[in-house]
């Protein structure tokens, strides 16, 4: 869907909160089931199954079928775009100041 498959994530955060844990992900722009892809990577390695080196050569291999199974979207939420200072437009929705 794209024009190109290349992205510049700009951060990722991981917070736990209580029996949560909140993961953000900032960047360019996202593929399709990118974040989603990146969680089920990040779940396989948090619950011991990959090393975490390993994630290294998933993207390396630039092919899905080196990844871990596509993460669910239960629980994920688009917070919204962040928009340049120069277009004049709010930091954030709405949506991100509700979230636990």
């Amino acid at each position: 869907q794209a024009l190109s498959p290349i992205k510049t994530m700009r951060r990722i955060s991981v917070e736990r909160r209580g029996a949560y844990w909140r993961f953000e992900f900032e960047a360019t722009a996202f593929l399709h089931h990118m974040i989603r892809n990146i969680m089920g990577c990040l779940l396989v390695i948090g619950h011991g199954q990959r090393a975490p080196e390993w994630i290294q050569k998933v993207l390396d291999a630039r092919d899905r079928d080196a990844a871990a199974p596509t993460f669910s979207p239960d629980g994920l939420y688009f917070l919204g775009p962040v928009y340049a200072a120069h277009w004049q437009l709010p930091d954030r929705t709405a949506a991100y100041d509700w979230l636990p």
